[in-house]
């Protein structure tokens, strides 16, 4: 199996969010003094990582990256790999609020390994949601099934539905669902799924 920044699917994920962004935004990059902030994983030298097939099509500079990693290993990699960059080792939950001095994302991809039903992807979503500034575009990858338990499927509307209800009215009137969202298999087996809510 490829390794992570060298898989297909994930390649072509970025590109999609990318021309999603440009389309809803009408820019063609981030802005200066905004970020990229996301569950980094490993970020290489190579063309295809995510770092710098971002860098590579005009969306950031490396100074706008931000990767959280709960991982000391990765992190110590990527440092090494791309110094420009800035990185966080920890679990999201407690990273971004810790860093909200410095929290001023335009565009957040948080690549999960959850399943979209979970409480706990729910809760984050939304945490992060109130802690994010009054422009952003928060992409949001869930898994749809688990093949290692069972093969039942959740409806890719299912997420939607389960995220809204955490909110008031009133609170989810301030955001928008791109519904376009897309669908592929980050393996055989798995059925991943990747969503936009953003504020404008």
């Amino acid at each position: 199996m490829p390794e992570y920044d060298s898989l297909k699917n994930k390649i072509i994920e970025r590109e999609e969010i990318v021309n999603v962004y440009r389309k809803l935004s009408m820019k063609d990059s981030i802005p200066d003094g905004k970020q990229y902030w996301t569950l980094c994983n490993k970020q290489s030298k190579k063309k295809t990582s995510e770092i710098n097939q971002l860098v590579s099509v005009g969306l950031i500079n490396k100074v706008q990256f931000y990767g959280v990693d709960r991982d000391p290993l990765i992190i110590k990699s990527n440092q090494k790999n791309h110094n420009d960059a800035n990185w966080f080792n920890g679990e999201w939950d407690s990273i971004i609020p810790e860093k909200l001095y410095i929290f001023n994302p335009e565009i957040i991809f948080f690549d999960s390994t959850n399943l979209a039903i979970t409480n706990a992807l729910i809760k984050t979503v939304k945490n992060t949601m109130f802690y994010s500034p009054k422009e952003v575009y928060f992409f949001i990858n869930v898994m749809l099934n688990n093949p290692h338990h069972s093969n039942k499927v959740i409806s890719d509307e299912e997420f939607v539905k389960r995220l809204i209800s955490s909110f008031t009215k009133k609170e989810w009137g301030k955001w928008n669902i791109y519904n376009e969202h897309l669908l592929y298999s980050s393996t055989r087996k798995t059925l991943m799924s990747t969503y936009l809510v953003y504020r404008k």
